[in-house]
Parts: C-alpha cells; sequence; structure tokens
C-alpha cells in the first residue's frame, strides 16, 4: 500500500511530489534559488537562449553541456553545481559523424580520457521525443537539457499561444519532475537583428518568453 500524503507533518511521498504543505516547504533549508550556473542559470526549470542565425548558439550551448558532463568547476567565468555531473543534447542541426569530429576537436585542447564523455548523451532523432527522454531520464539522470533548436522540435504553429505554451510545459514538468534544467536554442526573427537585444524579437508567439524563467 501507497503512503498517504500527511498535510500536518508536512510530508510527501517520494514517489509522489505532486502535493506539499506550506509547513514542509518552509521548514526546507533552502534560502536562495538553486543554479546549475550561478547565478544566471536555475538548477531546474526552462530558460532559452535567442538570437539570429550564425551566432554560435548551438556551440555556446554544446560546450556549456560538456562542462557539465565532463566535471569542469565553471563555465565562463561562472560557478557550475551540477549534481550529477550528466547532460543531454537534442540536436536537430547535427548528426552522428559531425558530432564525433567535433568531440575530438574539443578534447585536442582538453586532452581528457574517452571515459570522461560518458555523461554526455546526444539525440538526433526526435521522433517520440518526449516519450524517449523520459525512458531514458529515469534511469539516467542528468543536470542539463539541450533542446537545440526550438523550430525544429515545435511541432504545431509557433503563433499560436496555446500550442507554444502547452508545448513548452510538457518539458518544464518533465523538469520539475526529473530535477533538471532545459535549455532551448530559439531564434530572433530577420527584421529584427538591426534592433538591439530583446525579448520582443524572439519568433513567433509571445508566450515563448512568457513560460520561461529567462530568455538570453
Amino acid at each position: 500500500m501507497k503512503p498517504q500524503y500527511n498535510p500536518l507533518k508536512g510530508e510527501a511521498p517520494l514517489e509522489d511530489k505532486s502535493f506539499y504543505s506550506g509547513e514542509y516547504l518552509i521548514k526546507r533549508n533552502i534560502e536562495t534559488i538553486p543554479t546549475l550556473l550561478d547565478p544566471i542559470f536555475p538548477r531546474v526549470g526552462s530558460v532559452a537562449i535567442a538570437g539570429s542565425s550564425d551566432l554560435g548558439k548551438s556551440t555556446l550551448l554544446r560546450q556549456l553541456a560538456l562542462a557539465v558532463s565532463v566535471g569542469d568547476s565553471s563555465f565562463l567565468g561562472w560557478k557550475l553545481n551540477p549534481i550529477h555531473k550528466s547532460a543531454m543534447v537534442v540536436s536537430t542541426e547535427d548528426f552522428a559523424d559531425l558530432m564525433t569530429i567535433t568531440l575530438k576537436t574539443f578534447n585536442k585542447e582538453k586532452k581528457l580520457h574517452t571515459s570522461k564523455y560518458e555523461n554526455i548523451h546526444f539525440m538526433f532523432v526526435i521522433e517520440n521525443l518526449l516519450e524517449k527522454l523520459e525512458g531514458f531520464i529515469k534511469d539516467n539522470p542528468i543536470d542539463l537539457l539541450v533542446m537545440d533548436a526550438f523550430l525544429d522540435i515545435f511541432d504545431g504553429v509557433m503563433n499560436d499561444g496555446g500550442q507554444v505554451r502547452r508545448f513548452i510545459t510538457k518539458y518544464d514538468q518533465l523538469a520539475a519532475k526529473h530535477g533538471f534544467l532545459v535549455v532551448f536554442n530559439h531564434h530572433a526573427g530577420k527584421r529584427t537583428q538591426q534592433f538591439a537585444p530583446s525579448k520582443d524579437n524572439l519568433l513567433g508567439s509571445q508566450s515563448f518568453e512568457a513560460k520561461m524563467r529567462l530568455v538570453i
């Protein structure tokens, strides 16, 4: 028989994190939002990096995933706080041969044993993506999920705020359930390139940036 949630004790059963009492929450030993990349990225939730094409967004996110998974203590001068030292990169713009060359090039500088790369994982085929990711993550906990690129992975109408929000919510809930950060790589509109960086430059519905905890 499953243990029952007891609001008086302020406990949430380990297998069901749906219900929390205020007493349980206020007793937790947390004073600031836990971060994966301090003080920029939270440990859990959804964030986005966006901009025009050919700026190096994919490279930046791949380097972050590698830093998390090979055990680096910092990234671009900011402290890393991974728990599992593991990351997943979903890439619709790369393939296995290209990623092999990329990793070999990266390791010419790092000079790490190949076993140090066992905790970074890649997906290039996105059919049934959500189900496959959850099945993998249940057995292989991660700190970071990179979704590159949002426009390829999202299967709805980009200007439909409801569809965008429901899609992102599925991954946000997955991140909350398993305790990791999702970073979406997104694009800015071509006609916005001459403007100053702004969340208003993003392609598609305003719901995209509204659902994110942070947009860079």
